[in-house]
C-alpha cells in the first residue's frame, strides 16, 4: 500500500504570499535575504596627560561603513552612543544619503564626530560605540581607547601658632612679639604644583612683622614640602580675646593649569595690654616784691608735684622734667630732670616733688608758665602747667652787661666746618645801689639749643665777698665753643648775677644776654652704588652658571675649592664738607655668603672723602647653588659723621645650578695601520645623579680611520644596559660618512662612583695609506672632536647630544661638557711608534695570579703604572717611579684579586696608553 502525505491546504494563501514577496526587489535586502550594513570604527588606541593637558586634547572618530550587499541602502544614521569620560563637540548624529552595493564609505575630518577627554580620577579603559540606523538596518560599531587619569596637584597646608600670648608689663608689650606662625605647604597631588604662594587673609589686628600678606613659594614637586616661618604682630586691645588666623594657599597644575587651594586656620588668645594713664598736679607760692628789702618775697618760690597713676598698667622707669619759661631759673644745685626711685602701680601717687625756682627781676611784671611732664620708660606719660605772676621790680641795686668778642661765626669752604672753634664772652658787674652787696656770683649759661658750648667746671665765676656802691667795675670771662649745626641761627648767651644783702638774702636775680649768628655748617651728602665684577652693571645682573668649571662666574678661593666674586660699593661725597670717617655695612641674602676672613662692615679707605671725591670699598662673596634662576636684592648701609646713614641696593640675580657631567677621549692614543685601536669615551663621576640615558656625537678622519663597532664590555654600562646602538652619519659638506652618533639607555640606577669611568668603547680600523717610514705622512695625527651642539647632518637629520638623569622630581637636568681627543697613527711598521713611550700587552694574558707587564719609554721621565677595573676605577698603582729611555717591565700579582676582567694603564709625560687583561683563577 503505497503511503501519501496529506498537505496541509489552510497554508497555501500564506505560502504563496512568502514567495511573491521574496521575488520582490528591497533596498538593503541582498538576495541571501540578511539585512546589514558593516560598521568599523578608528581612533586613538590611547590617550596620555602630559603637564596640563592631555594628548591629543581633542580627536575624531573615523566611521567606515560598508555594503556588502546587492541593494542600495539608503537614509543611513550614525549616532554616536553616550559616554561619561569624553565630551562630543560636534552633532551627535552623522548622515548618510546612500550607500550602493559594494561601496564601501569612510567618514573623516570635519563630517565625523569630535570628541574631547573629560579629566579622569582613574586611569581606565573606555568603549566608544556608534550605532547606525537605516530603514530596516540596525547595526553597532566600537573602539576601546585607553584614558590616562588627570595628575593634579593636591594641596594641603598647615598653620601652627602658640595657643596664647602674654602681656609683659615690665617691658609693655605682648610675648613674644612678634611671635611665629610655622607654616608646612605640601603637594600632595602626582602633578607640579606651579606658582605657589601663601596668602595671610587676617584677622586685621594681626600683621606681618615684614608688612607683606603674601609669600611666594613657586613651583612644588609631588610629595615636596615647603616650610617657613612667619612673624605676626598683634595689635594692642584693651580686652583679651581669641584671633582666628587664616591663611589661603593656592598654586596651579593639572588640566588647563587650574587653580588649587588649601587654607588653614590656627587660633591664638591674645590678652588685654593694660594701658598706662597718669594725671599730675602743679601747686606753686605766690611771688610778692619787697621794696623795702628790694626782693622777691618769697626767693627761692617752692614748687610741688604730685602724680598719679590712673591707669592699669604698672608705671616703669619714671621721669620728670621742669622746664620754665624766660624769666624763671631753677635755684643752684637744681636739676630738669629727675628720676622716680620706684615703680608706680595702678592707683598708687609719688610725690610731691619740689623744686625751688627763682625769677629774674621784672621792672614791668609777667604771667609766667610752669610746665612738668612725666613720662614712663614706654614714653606714655602727662603734662600739667601752671601760671605764676612775678610783680615788677623797682629797686636796682646791681649793673650787668655782657659782650664777645664776634657776633658771628665763618663757614670753612674748603672743609665745611667752623673757622673759628671758639668764641670769647665777657660780663661786666657794678653795684649801681646805696649799700653794699654781698657775695657776688656771675653764673655763664650756654645756649640752651646746644650750638654754644661752655666748660661746666668754668661756668661759676665768684666776682666779690663784699662789693660796696661805686667801688668800680669787675670782669669776668668764658671760652665758648661752637658745636656744629645744619640749620643757621641766631643763639643767645646769658650771664646771670647772685648776690645777697646784709641780712643774707637774696637779691633779685640780673641777667644780660648777647646774640651770636651760627651759619649752617656744611654738611657732606653721601650717594652709593654697588656693582660686581661677574655682570655688566645694570644690562644683565645675573651671576652665570659656568660649566666648563661647575660654579659660578669669579675666581678661584684661597680656602676652598669653589669661586668667588667681587662686589664693590662706590661712595661720593656730593656735598659740602668732608664725610669722615666712613663705615659701611653689606648685608647679603641668603643665597650669598662671605667669603672666609671677610667682615660685613668695612671702614672706607681713605678715611676722609672730599668735597667731591669718591671711594670704593669691596666684598668678596660666595654664592651658593639654587635649582631655578633666583632674583634678590643686595643691600648696602653707609654711615658717616655729621650725615645720616644712607642705603642703596642692587638687584641680582643667580642663573640655575646646573649639574654638568663631562664626557671625555683621550688625546695621547696611538695605533697602527691594519691593528684595530680602541677608543675609550669616558665619563665623570656624577654623586647622586646618575645618567639612565646618552647620545653624543664624534667626529673621525674617514680616511684614517675606519669604524668597526661600539662595545660596553667592561664598562659603566656593561650591566643592565641593552640599548646601545652605533649610527654613522655624514656631516653636511662631507663626502665620507664621518660622524658616529652613539645612544644608550637603561631602566636600572647604576651604582653611584666617585671616579671618572668607561662609558662606551669605540673600536676602529687603522687605514693602509701604503706609507713608507720615510713618507711624511707615515705618522699622522687624526683629531676624535665631539659635536658639542645640535647639528644638521647631511640627509637633513638633526642631532643633539644629552645625557639624562635618574630624577623622579623630573626638575635637575645633567649638562654635557665634551672634552676632545686625538690619535698618532703610524703606517704597518710598528718602529715608530716602537721607539715612543708605549704600553705592550702582558704576558701571560689570560694569566694566574702573576703577569708580566712590559713598556717603553721613548726618553727618561717619570712613570705611573694603574690597574683599573672592569669599569675603568682605580684599584692600585703597580708601579710608579722615574726611568730612563728603553724597555721595562713590572710585575703584577693579583693573588687578591677575583677572576674577570682588568685593565692596565701606562702614565708617562704627556702619553696615556692602556691594555686589557684576563685574570682565570
Amino acid at each position: 500500500m503505497l503511503f501519501r502525505p496529506r498537505f496541509p491546504f489552510a497554508l497555501l494563501p500564506m505560502l504563496v504570499f512568502i514567495a511573491i514577496a521574496m521575488a520582490l526587489p528591497l533596498h538593503g535586502q541582498p538576495r541571501d535575504g540578511v539585512t546589514t550594513l558593516n560598521c568599523e570604527l578608528r581612533g586613538p588606541d590611547s590617550i596620555r596627560f602630559m603637564d596640563d593637558r592631555y594628548v591629543p586634547e581633542q580627536f575624531r572618530l573615523e566611521v567606515t561603513l560598508r555594503n556588502p550587499g546587492e541593494t542600495t541602502i539608503v537614509d543611513v544614521t550614525v549616532y554616536l552612543l553616550s559616554t561619561e569620560r569624553f565630551r562630543l563637540l560636534s552633532a551627535t548624529a552623522l548622515f548618510v544619503d546612500s550607500i550602493i552595493p559594494g561601496e564601501t564609505r569612510t567618514l573623516t575630518g570635519e563630517s565625523t564626530f569630535l570628541l574631547q577627554p573629560l579629566p579622569s580620577m582613574l586611569s581606565g579603559y573606555d568603549t566608544l560605540a556608534v550605532f547606525v540606523d537605516a530603514p530596516g538596518i540596525r547595526s553597532e560599531c566600537s573602539h576601546v581607547v585607553f584614558l590616562e587619569k588627570e595628575r593634579k596637584p593636591g594641596l594641603t597646608l598647615v598653620c601652627e601658632a602658640p595657643a596664647a600670648l602674654q602681656f609683659d608689663e615690665s617691658r609693655n608689650t605682648y610675648v613674644p612679639d612678634p611671635f611665629p606662625v610655622r607654616l608646612i605647604l605640601r603637594n600632595s597631588g602626582d602633578a607640579v604644583a606651579a606658582d605657589c604662594r601663601i596668602d595671610f587673609l587676617g584677622p586685621s589686628r594681626v600683621a606681618p612683622v615684614d608688612g607683606s600678606a603674601s609669600r611666594e613659594v613657586g613651583a612644588l614637586a609631588p610629595g615636596e614640602e615647603f616650610e617657613f616661618v612667619w612673624l605676626m604682630t598683634p595689635e594692642r586691645r584693651d580686652a583679651g580675646n581669641i584671633e582666628p588666623l587664616l591663611f589661603e594657599a593656592q598654586g596651579r597644575g593639572g588640566l588647563g593649569a587650574r587653580t588649587v587651594t588649601a587654607s588653614c586656620k590656627s587660633n591664638v588668645f591674645i590678652p588685654a595690654a593694660r594701658a598706662r594713664e597718669y594725671v599730675c598736679v602743679i601747686e606753686i607760692d605766690t611771688v610778692a616784691f619787697d621794696p623795702a628789702s628790694g626782693r622777691y618775697i618769697p626767693d627761692p618760690v617752692l614748687l610741688r608735684v604730685t602724680v598719679t597713676n590712673v591707669g592699669q598698667g604698672i608705671g616703669s622707669g619714671m621721669t620728670m622734667l621742669t622746664m620754665l619759661e624766660e624769666g624763671l631759673l631753677l635755684a643752684p644745685g637744681q636739676s630738669a630732670a629727675d628720676t622716680l626711685r620706684r615703680a608706680l602701680e595702678p592707683g598708687g601717687m609719688a610725690g610731691p616733688f619740689v623744686k625751688s625756682i627763682r625769677p629774674l627781676r621784672n621792672a614791668e611784671g609777667d604771667s609766667l608758665t610752669v610746665t612738668v611732664m612725666f613720662r614712663d620708660v614706654f614714653g606714655n606719660g602727662t603734662i600739667c602747667e601752671k601760671v605764676l605772676w612775678i610783680p615788677p621790680a623797682d629797686a636796682t641795686t646791681i649793673s650787668l652787661f655782657c659782650e664777645t668778642d664776634r657776633d658771628s661765626i665763618t663757614v670753612d669752604a674748603h672743609t665745611g666746618g667752623y673757622e673759628q672753634s671758639e668764641i670769647r664772652f665777657d660780663a661786666v658787674i657794678e653795684n649801681v645801689g646805696a649799700m653794699p652787696v654781698y657775695n657776688v656770683t656771675l653764673f655763664a649759661f650756654p645756649d640752651p639749643e646746644g650750638v654754644l658750648l661752655i666748660d661746666p667746671a668754668g661756668r661759676e665765676v665768684p666776682i666779690a665777698t663784699v662789693l660796696p656802691p661805686g667801688d668800680g667795675r669787675q670782669r669776668a670771662s668764658w671760652t665758648v665753643r661752637t658745636q656744629a649745626t645744619d640749620i643757621e641761627r641766631t643763639v643767645w648767651l646769658r650771664v646771670l648775677a647772685i648776690a645777697r644783702d646784709a641780712a643774707g638774702q637774696y637779691l633779685p636775680l640780673v641777667h644780660c644776654d648777647v646774640p651770636v649768628f651760627v651759619p649752617a655748617v656744611g654738611q657732606p651728602r653721601l650717594e652709593c652704588s654697588l656693582s660686581t665684577d661677574v655682570t655688566d652693571g645694570g644690562v644683565d645682573m645675573t651671576v652665570d652658571f659656568d660649566t666648563l668649571q661647575t660654579d659660578y662666574e669669579g675666581v678661584p678661593s684661597r680656602f676652598g675649592d669653589y669661586r668667588v666674586f667681587r662686589i664693590d660699593a662706590r661712595i661720593e661725597n656730593n656735598g659740602d664738607a668732608i664725610a669722615s670717617p666712613v663705615s659701611a655695612v653689606l648685608l647679603l641674602p641668603p643665597p650669598l655668603q662671605f667669603e672666609e676672613g671677610e667682615s660685613e662692615t668695612k671702614l672706607v679707605q681713605p678715611v676722609e672723602i672730599p668735597i667731591g671725591g669718591s671711594a670704593v670699598v669691596s666684598w668678596l662673596v660666595r654664592p651658593f647653588a639654587v635649582r631655578q634662576n633666583t632674583s634678590f636684592t643686595v643691600e648696602l648701609l653707609v654711615t658717616a659723621a655729621q650725615t645720616q646713614p644712607i642705603r642703596c641696593i642692587m638687584s641680582l640675580g643667580l642663573a640655575e645650578a646646573l649639574d654638568v657631567v663631562r664626557i671625555s677621549v683621550p688625546r695621547n692614543l696611538t695605533g697602527v695601520e691594519g691593528v684595530p685601536l680602541d677608543v675609550p669615551v669616558t665619563i665623570s663621576p656624577t654623586p647622586g645623579l646618575e645618567p639612565r640615558a646618552y647620545q653624543f656625537m664624534l667626529r673621525f678622519d674617514p680616511e684614517i680611520l675606519h669604524f668597526i663597532e661600539a662595545s660596553s664590555t667592561a664598562s659603566l654600562t656593561e650591566s643592565n644596559w641593552r640599548n646601545l646602538r652605533a649610527t654613522l652619519y655624514r656631516e653636511r659638506g662631507q663626502s665620507a660618512l664621518n660622524i658616529i652618533l652613539v645612544t644608550d639607555s637603561t631602566r636600572f640606577t647604576p651604582q653611584a662612583r666617585e671616579t671618572e669611568a668607561v662609558l662606551v668603547t669605540l673600536r676602529f680600523q687603522v687605514r693602509d695609506r701604503g706609507a713608507s717610514p720615510s713618507d711624511p705622512s707615515y705618522i699622522v695625527r687624526s683629531p676624535l672632536s665631539f659635536l658639542h651642539y645640535p647639528s644638521v647632518m647631511g640627509d637633513g637629520t638633526l642631532l643633539q647630544p644629552f645625557v639624562l638623569p635618574f630624577d623622579t622630581s623630573g626638575q635637575r637636568r645633567l649638562v654635557p661638557v665634551f672634552t676632545d681627543g686625538e690619535a698618532t697613527l703610524s703606517g704597518a711598521c710598528v718602529l715608530p711608534l716602537s721607539a715612543s713611550t708605549r704600553l705592550f700587552p702582558n704576558r701571560p694574558n689570560p694569566f694566574n695570579p702573576l703577569t708580566q707587564i712590559p713598556f717603553y719609554l721613548a726618553e727618561a721621565s717619570a712613570y705611573r703604572i694603574l690597574l683599573l677595573d672592569a669599569f675603568g676605577r682605580p684599584l692600585r698603582i703597580i708601579a710608579e717611579g722615574s726611568g730612563e729611555a728603553g724597555m721595562h717591565q713590572v710585575l703584577l700579582d693579583a693573588s687578591d684579586l677575583p677572576s674577570g676582567v682588568y685593565f692596565c694603564v701606562l702614565d708617562a709625560g704627556t702619553v696615556r696608553h692602556q691594555r686589557r687583561m684576563l685574570l682565570v683563577k
